[in-house]
């Protein structure tokens, strides 16, 4: 997957990272309300809206290493990776915010921003998340809570030089007789792309 540049000048290298970018940008949150499962962060204290994006799962489609020879005339190891990968991206709050814009996380996934990155990062969301209820009673009121849990198709390359040598040499010994044959030479490597 190609990286893409947030607006604070960051890259942004993960599947996580894009959905986060995503839902932060079409539901028009403040950096401290969404945020990566398991990173340190401080729950806020008020009963608003905040969102968890969670990495779940990974199954790998198709992974392959191509050596190619570059523009240069340099040989290069050539890696890609397609995924299918799980999200989740979590709702919560005390009040009913949560209850009120659960849809529009689901929506967010499918926007015209989020559409034309899935074009400009080679990625693609699969349509029709659902949509899990986890509220449940916490203390005296109820804590608001909604997974969606959504798959993306994914692909990943790595391009990097290859160090060969382009000769070697040889040390021939044949031993049909007395005294021994013995010859070297410099003995050229075959093209490995052919």
């Amino acid at each position: 997957m190609n990286t893409l540049n947030n607006q604070n000048g960051s890259n942004l290298q993960t599947s996580v990272d894009i959905i986060r970018e995503i839902i932060k940008r079409e539901m028009n949150l403040e950096d401290d309300r969404i945020y990566i499962y398991n990173q340190k962060f401080n729950i806020p204290n008020d009963s608003g809206l905040f969102v968890v994006v969670e990495y779940v799962n990974s199954k790998i489609i198709s992974n392959t290493n191509i050596p190619k020879v570059d523009y240069k005339g340099d040989l290069i190891e050539y890696q890609e990776l397609y995924t299918q990968e799980q999200i989740t991206v979590q709702l919560f709050s005390r009040n009913i915010e949560a209850l009120q814009r659960k849809e529009e996380a689901v929506m967010a996934l499918y926007s015209t921003y989020a559409q034309q990155l899935q074009e400009k990062l080679s990625f693609r969301v699969f349509r029709n998340a659902p949509i899990e209820d986890l509220s449940e009673l916490e203390a005296s009121a109820i804590l608001y809570r909604f997974d969606i849990p959504i798959i993306m198709f994914t692909w990943y390359e790595k391009i990097k030089a290859i160090g060969y040598y382009n000769s070697f040499r040889v040390k021939v010994r044949v031993n049909d007789g007395d005294p021994d044959l013995v010859r070297e030479f410099e003995q050229p490597l075959t093209d490995p792309t052919n």
